[in-house]
């Protein structure tokens, strides 16, 4: 598709809206996991924490491979300037917004962009 046509510009709109609506429905499924995860240490239920650290990872790579497509439509500087935007955002809206979350997501994409120093 060519650059600066309508479609162009309205494929990355959709992309960007899209990714907005993942970075949203992630953090709401990693809180509530996380949530429950809390509730079920408290309790001694070691099989359910290991559960639910399986799904955390399998949401957590679902976002990934989300955050990957949305990249390689807007290409590596407006997907970062869409990736700060986000963060900006849900630090001045989200009143349960925990900077750590947004760590742990950093770590998770240098683990992804940089896996030989993970061995």
């Amino acid at each position: 598709m060519n650059r600066n046509t309508p479609e162009w510009h309205a494929e990355r709109r959709q992309m960007a809206r899209e990714m907005v609506r993942e970075e949203h429905q992630y953090r709401w499924r990693i809180a509530r996991i996380d949530r429950m995860k809390q509730i079920y240490i408290r309790k001694g239920q070691a099989d359910r924490v290991a559960q639910l650290e399986r799904l955390r990872e399998r949401v957590r790579n679902q976002y990934r491979m989300q955050e990957q497509d949305c990249r390689k439509t807007l290409g590596e500087r407006d997907f970062e300037r869409l990736r700060d935007r986000i963060q900006e955002h849900t630090r001045q809206t989200d009143p349960t917004y925990r900077p750590d979350r947004d760590q742990d997501m950093d770590q998770d994409r240098d683990r992804q962009s940089n896996p030989m120093e993970n061995r």
